[in-house]
């Protein structure tokens, strides 16, 4: 096993944009970009409250 992103507060969503990119809420209420292939882990929201899921929509 190979832990590649941490510091979450019960990582509870996850959302695959890409073959190495994801998003990532927790209960702490933040949601995290993920880029495995950059090596990048970065806190995009704080939208406030737990977060339980993530759903992504093409409005296009």
């Amino acid at each position: 096993m190979e832990i590649l992103s941490s510091g979450y507060h019960e990582a509870i969503g996850l959302a695959a944009i890409g073959e190495s990119c994801f998003y990532v809420s927790d209960l702490g209420g933040s949601i995290r970009l993920v880029d495995l292939a950059e090596g990048a882990d970065t806190v995009i929201a704080r939208p406030g409250g737990p977060l339980t899921g993530l759903a992504l929509a093409d409005l296009h």
